[in-house]
């Protein structure tokens, strides 16, 4: 009988342990993915067939690679040229969809553009429709449809050195970069 209680309490407690050890278990997943979560949201880019300008052209943003010349934005508002420091894909399961002219921009809710007029970076869930961009050209691009899909989509996200920012579409809109410190541990890939 004492060694039936002996093997019923270390049951027990054998079941506590694998208890607490799924508990565990199951946090360090769930923090992972919050984690996980966080990081992503922290990403923005365009779908691999944005066009990017480059000297002398466009580049699918998909194609470019670490060490390309973009075209950018100086610190005092004039046209530069800077290089692509970092590329990442990455998956979205959430895009949002700009209608600009004749062009469609796919990205995602964290992407910042540069508006027209406005000292500072608006992320995408600020814009609305007839928001003016910034962009290389005379005209002011202006948004004519925004929506949102829920539609799992390949991302591509550059950094490119010194200005932080470079330029999409025909339109040459101004958009942010990925941050630097996201970037750092997949420079060259």
């Amino acid at each position: 009988c004492t060694l039936f209680v002996v093997f019923c309490v270390a049951g027990q407690l054998w079941a506590q342990e694998e208890a607490v050890k799924q508990d565990f278990t199951e946090n360090q997943e769930f923090k992972a993915e919050t984690a996980k979560s966080k990081f992503l949201a922290l990403l923005h880019g365009f779908v691999p067939t944005t066009l990017v300008k480059i000297p002398g052209g466009y580049s699918e943003i998909g194609a470019l690679k670490v060490g390309d010349p973009v075209i950018c934005v100086n610190s005092l508002g004039q046209i530069a040229q800077s290089k692509v420091t970092a590329t990442r894909r990455f998956i979205a399961t959430k895009t949002v969809c700009l209608s600009v002219g004749q062009e469609i921009i796919i990205t995602n809710l964290s992407q910042p553009f540069f508006c027209h007029g406005i000292a500072k970076l608006v992320n995408i869930e600020a814009l609305s429709l007839s928001s003016k961009l910034q962009s290389l050209q005379a005209t002011t691009p202006e948004i004519q449809s925004l929506w949102a899909q829920q539609l799992t989509t390949e991302l591509v996200a550059i950094s490119v050195e010194l200005h932080q920012n470079y330029c999409v579409t025909n339109a040459d809109i101004v958009v942010h970069n990925l941050a630097p410190v996201i970037a750092a541990p997949i420079v060259g890939k």
